[in-house]
């Protein structure tokens, strides 16, 4: 799940960066919640008349990622960034303070995990993330990303002069 989420950040991002996007920033975020299901969160930032394009292009995106998968670049860079992430976690593990040691050790434990190292967790990294391969990181996140096993919910700005044209606006987005 997390090289799937990187990999359609680093998309949203470069929409942005290329001017081709109605939003200003947009990211896609998930994992457990409450320890009872799955979540996938989509956010957009951007100006309040943009709302419905908003919505439709980062649904577009959501979707052509479901459909057709990331590609082999995308994913390398997703397993560098991802490589250096932890190695400098556990470069710096060292010098984290008490509470947020504990806050880790306790999110691990809360979600039946085993507490572990930074420097634990990057040898480990280092054993698994060889043998993940393009199509199963695609095929996780189609199925997280299944639009119509869920809820999906809008938030919308309740702005003077910026009209939702309706509730079935949004949903002919979905």
């Amino acid at each position: 799940e997390q090289f799937g989420g990187m990999m359609m950040n680093r998309r949203l991002r470069r929409m942005v960066q290329e001017g081709g996007a109605p939003f200003q920033s947009a990211q896609i975020g998930g994992g457990a919640f409450m320890g009872y299901c799955e979540i996938l969160s989509v956010d957009a930032e951007g100006e309040p008349d943009q709302v419905m394009p908003m919505l439709k292009a980062v649904l577009v995106e959501v979707l052509r990622a479901r459909e057709h998968g990331f590609r082999e670049d995308e994913f390398e860079v997703a397993k560098r960034v991802i490589g250096a992430g932890l190695a400098q976690a556990a470069a710096r593990e060292s010098t984290v303070d008490s509470a947020s040691w504990m806050m880790r050790m306790n999110g691990a434990v809360a979600e039946g995990k085993k507490p572990m190292s930074a420097a634990q967790t990057k040898e480990l990294a280092g054993k698994v993330i060889p043998t993940i391969t393009l199509d199963e990181v695609n095929k996780v996140f189609a199925e997280s990303a299944a639009l119509d096993k869920g809820l999906v919910a809008a938030t919308l700005p309740e702005k003077e002069g910026v009209e939702i044209r309706s509730y079935s606006s949004i949903y002919e987005c979905v």
